[in-house]
């Protein structure tokens, strides 16, 4: 039954990191009756502990709910030990029209006074996504989680950008009714003993392209490791952490270890005990080119474990100096702009490998686009930072460039008008 009457403004919260589009704000009213309670990541509806063989389906409408078109459901599991885990959003099953997204997130408590990750102030962490619009069919995770406790957010393709704590700070996306289904499974030998530490995944993932440099390379484990045994002051092939580096992808090193290593004498290394995450932050911003990261005995069956992935800034670019939204004269390019189409991009503030400063916190992106013609347009830029768990306590500023290329100053907004 429809209880209470419900009005918000439609003028769309955006995805990260910089939102740009022309569009017209209404207001509109919407009804809803009882309230789904499992809005937020703290009022997860618990699934219970799922340990090997473990099985727990739940199901709702999106759309159902006061967020509308914006609903996301949270649901949390516990497992007790390593194992792998298959999360499968089924909606033809139930002959549903939407197309969902599923997100699942770690526990990495924050502590303000001593932060192990600054990079993950909510204390939970993406780690994995899938949006059945990318590929048909149903969205579905598979992942090997080791113990602790998680959260899966199930939401409509279109709302894949969120706050964990709070409701309704997503955009409208594809609605409907879903079922989850989360089961566990054995994941093999090589993760049975708690003893022996094994990397189950990484942050950047293995052959990850990147467009900056990370702030932190994360590796998940199926246990704790002490993170003073993490050797990285020698600068050579006796290092447990070793960080690779060239501009060919050619990593086959020779006997004598020649190839171009990274020192990581100053790199801070850390563990995030609760998720069993091992972080290294690189002593600066890491330049364009291809990387290997190789952790010494950390592999199944105590084999060495390698991390390949790429910084490219720009499409097959190789040149460190060529760092796209760095500077005004070479901006992030926005086509298209009146279109009528929302565009998001996402960027970060502070990993500029040319900042002699290194992660600096003066860092600007700078991003471009065009109008023209007699139509008058209204320009709605929104800065996703915080909402999506992100440090970053950001501005937005606009300028127009004049007849001689200068930047002429238009308006600036500092901060978030987002009272809660």
């Amino acid at each position: 039954m429809l209880t209470r009457k419900r009005c918000r403004r439609l003028g769309r919260r955006r995805r990260p990191i910089v939102a740009l589009g022309l569009e017209l704000l209404e207001a509109r009213c919407l009804l809803s009756g009882s309230a789904p309670l499992n809005e937020t990541l703290g009022t997860a509806d618990p699934l219970g502990s799922l340990d090997f063989g473990g099985h727990a389906e739940a199901s709702a409408v999106i759309g159902a709910g006061p967020a509308g078109a914006a609903d996301v459901y949270w649901y949390n599991f516990h497992l007790s030990g390593t194992e792998s885990v298959h999360l499968s959003l089924q909606t033809g099953e139930v002959r549903s029209p939407l197309v969902g997204v599923l997100s699942l997130y770690n526990d990495a408590p924050y502590d303000q006074w001593a932060p192990t990750d600054p990079y993950t102030p909510t204390g939970h962490r993406l780690l994995a996504q899938d949006d059945a619009k990318a590929h048909g069919g149903d969205a579905t995770i598979d992942r090997i989680l080791g113990q602790g406790d998680y959260w899966v957010a199930v939401s409509g393709s279109g709302n894949d950008t969120f706050s964990t704590l709070i409701a309704d700070s997503g955009l409208d996306g594809s609605t409907g009714a879903f079922r989850l289904s989360t089961t566990t499974s054995d994941p093999g030998p090589d993760y049975d003993d708690p003893t022996v530490p094994v990397v189950l995944a990484s942050d950047p993932a293995p052959g990850a392209e990147l467009a900056q440099s990370p702030f932190v390379l994360r590796f998940d484990l199926n246990t704790a490791i002490d993170p003073t045994t993490i050797i990285t002051y020698n600068d050579s092939c006796s290092d447990t952490a070793q960080l690779w580096f060239n501009t060919t992808n050619d990593f086959s090193f020779s006997p004598s270890c020649t190839a171009t290593q990274i020192n990581l004498s100053s790199a801070t290394v850390s563990l995030e005990a609760t998720a069993n995450e091992l972080l290294i932050t690189p002593p600066a911003p890491l330049t364009a080119g291809y990387y290997e990261v190789i952790l010494q005995g950390d592999g199944p069956g105590q084999t060495d474990y390698h991390l390949a992935f790429q910084i490219d800034g720009l499409p097959g670019n190789l040149d460190p100096t060529l760092q796209p939204g760095s500077t005004p004269g070479l901006p992030y390019e926005v086509p298209n702009i009146t279109d009528g189409r929302l565009h998001q991009l996402a960027g970060a503030i502070g990993n500029d490998p040319t900042d002699p400063a290194g992660f600096d916190v003066n860092g600007v992106q700078y991003y471009h686009f065009s109008v023209a013609g007699p139509k008058p347009y209204g320009l709605d830029a929104e800065l996703f930072a915080g909402r999506i768990g992100s440090p970053l306590a950001g501005a937005l500023t606009l300028f127009r460039v004049d007849a001689g290329g200068n930047l002429e100053y238009v308006a600036s907004n500092e901060g978030t008008r987002n009272t809660t």
